[in-house]
């Protein structure tokens, strides 16, 4: 995890770079970045030493860091401000669908045959998908935004110019902040809460995948849908609400989280419910800061 995502962030300001001088079609290079990924993935299951795992499954983040980094300011050149709640919290639905879905089946695959068939499998969809990215419009760039980010758009700036103009922005350093330490949490929960409901909730591997996977799409689709609608609603009646809807709902997931981790002689069902709830809770903030991220840089 920890070589994903240094080869994350150093991927991720190459193609933003990239992106930037417009090298290349966006088409061709989110196509590459899910072959690459898929590629990575597929040949983790061929490794034969810790080494080899180690390294291809850092190489995913070159693909991660690509689409992660160029399809947000695609959503922002095929729709405008007003919408880009409801577009992120659909757009952000692909974080715990499809990644518990390929949680869950990984589980499931690794028990009846082994880790390196679940590797295979979950590689090749990515090679399917790559293609169809060519088929998509390549809408023209920054037309909903406003003059002065046009302008700006246009300017010649280098990446540590670039750099310095985001950093001085307060309310994208919160942006920052916020999703930071939400996905130190989530990541770490991750790793260690399929072998939490393994070792004190009487689940199988293959059980605790499924549950862990299941609670997330389920939770995490409520949660992503919630946090947009609620900061949709909420955006013209209350000052901040892109800011106060991920806040208040952290409150509760804590608590839940707080609840489940403590409680003795906890049933691997109870555990599911109860982490399908904090799910909910604590996906809000995926749609709202999402947008607001991407609205307050010009």
């Amino acid at each position: 995890a920890t070589g994903m995502i240094v080869v994350y962030m150093f991927s991720a300001l190459m193609f933003a770079w990239i992106d930037r001088r417009q090298y290349f079609d966006r088409r061709t290079v989110l196509c590459f970045a899910v072959l690459f990924w898929s590629f990575a993935t597929f040949l983790a299951g061929l490794t034969t030493n810790l080494e080899g795992l180690v390294l291809t499954r850092s190489l995913v983040g070159v693909g991660d860091a690509a689409y992660s980094t160029i399809v947000p300011a695609m959503l922002c050149d095929y729709f405008p401000a007003c919408d880009r709640n409801i577009v992120f919290g659909a757009y952000n639905l692909a974080i715990p669908v499809g990644g518990s879905i390929g949680y869950a089946i990984g589980g499931v695959i690794g028990q009846a045959f082994s880790w390196r068939t679940a590797f295979f499998v979950c590689g090749i969809p990515g090679f399917l998908a790559a293609f169809l990215v060519l088929r998509i419009n390549n809408p023209v760039r920054m037309r909903n935004e406003n003059g002065l980010s046009n302008q700006l758009a246009m300017t010649d700036s280098d990446l540590w110019g670039d750099f310095k103009l985001i950093m001085s922005n307060k309310h994208f350093i919160i942006c920052l902040l916020s999703v930071i330490a939400n996905n130190f949490a989530l990541g770490g929960l991750a790793d260690w809460m399929a072998t939490f409901m393994s070792r004190y909730c009487n689940a199988s591997v293959s059980e605790a995948g499924l549950y862990v996977g299941g609670a997330s799409v389920i939770g995490g689709t409520i949660g992503t849908l919630m946090g947009a609608k609620l900061s949709k609603f909420l955006e013209n009646k209350v000052k901040s609400a892109a800011y106060l809807v991920p806040a208040i709902c952290t409150l509760p997931a804590t608590a839940l989280l707080c609840l489940v981790i403590n409680m003795s002689r906890l049933s691997a069902e109870s555990c599911f419910g109860l982490f399908i709830v904090f799910m909910i809770f604590v996906r809000t903030f995926l749609a709202p800061i999402s947008a607001l991220s991407i609205s307050v840089i010009p």
